[in-house]
């Protein structure tokens, strides 16, 4: 879901603008993967649980044993799992398909077409004020607006939920009785969505408002171009409902985060500090370096990034 937030950092010279749109909840990072999140942190906390509580402590008994050969083999899995996550081109593949997937979504936007532009032709060019002529601008609009909403009815579960049959756009007041039984008079012989087929009764109109000299041939054109441009955007619309994105490439990028961050469970686990590369050099305060022994419990940057990149694997 898009959620506006443009009028709270149109600022951007205001100290900490962007802490408004930080902290929100609706339509946020945050509500999209935490679900996925917390699952995560508490599979590497049982086996961070594991480790220390199981391998370590049996491992530093008198007669450690198997215990002691388990706890090496462990920490040799989390270095090769370490030394290898890098191995994974996470953010090449999952940058790629995301930009592929965002100039998809802005593409099937860009193709909704405005019914208010025939709108205004058909109130322009159809000239008249007697009753006949209203009905012909009133069923013109009509038709574009059924055709949308049959073909919005086939890519939207929205849509389709409001109008989970024709008969349901009957009792909207969007087609006719007699216009529903020529319809379904057709699914004999056509098995496809006849969602075209209001448009070319608007064209009809279009044609016999032209030869009943309620328009001219020079503004009939125009009427025409706009029901061919609707119908165009309309077919593009169905176009990327029916061409996806490759499944295979789907499943290569999941499969790649997913695989990510099952090594990370691993590779990330924080084991005794007492292997030489869990401990950090820190400055006292003078020139010599001291070494100091870090213990930690909880994954803080792992968490960030898990959040970054199944962030931006949901956005797709």
């Amino acid at each position: 879901m898009t959620i506006s937030y443009t009028g709270d950092v149109a600022n951007a010279s205001t100290f900490g603008c962007f802490n408004k749109i930080l902290f929100r909840w609706k339509g946020s990072v945050y509500k999209l993967v935490y679900k996925e999140l917390l699952a995560y942190i508490f599979a590497y906390l049982m086996i961070n649980l594991v480790y220390r509580e199981v391998l370590v402590r049996r491992s530093e008994e008198e007669d450690p044993g198997l215990w002691a050969e388990s706890r090496h083999t462990f920490e040799s899995v989390r270095h090769y799992c370490y030394e290898q996550l890098s191995s994974i081109p996470m953010t090449f593949v999952l940058g790629f398909y995301v930009s592929l997937i965002v100039n998809r979504w802005w593409k099937q936007y860009s193709l909704l077409p405005w019914p208010d532009s025939m709108a205004m032709y058909a109130s322009a060019f159809i000239t008249g004020k007697d009753e006949r002529v209203r009905l012909m601008k009133r069923n013109i609009i009509r038709y574009v607006m059924l055709s949308y909403c049959m073909v919005l009815r086939t890519v939207s579960f929205v849509v389709k939920k409001r109008f989970p049959d024709l008969q349901h756009l009957v009792d909207a007041g969007l087609l006719r009785d007699d216009e529903l039984k020529v319809i379904l008079s057709l699914d004999g012989k056509v098995q496809a969505n006849k969602w075209f087929l209001p448009l070319a009764w608007a064209s009809d109109i279009c044609a016999r408002a032209l030869a009943e000299k309620k328009t001219l041939p020079q503004t009939v054109n125009p009427l025409l171009g706009e029901l061919v441009n609707i119908r165009n955007k309309l077919t593009g619309i169905i176009n990327h409902d029916w061409v996806s994105v490759p499944l295979v490439y789907t499943q290569v990028v999941t499969l790649a985060i997913y695989s990510y961050f099952a090594a990370a469970l691993i590779g990330y686990q924080w084991v005794h500090p007492r292997k030489h590369h869990q401990n950090e050099l820190v400055q006292d305060g003078g020139s010599e370096s001291t070494e100091v022994e870090l213990d930690l419990f909880y994954p803080f940057f792992l968490t960030i990034q898990f959040v970054f990149f199944f962030g931006w694997l949901k956005v797709a």
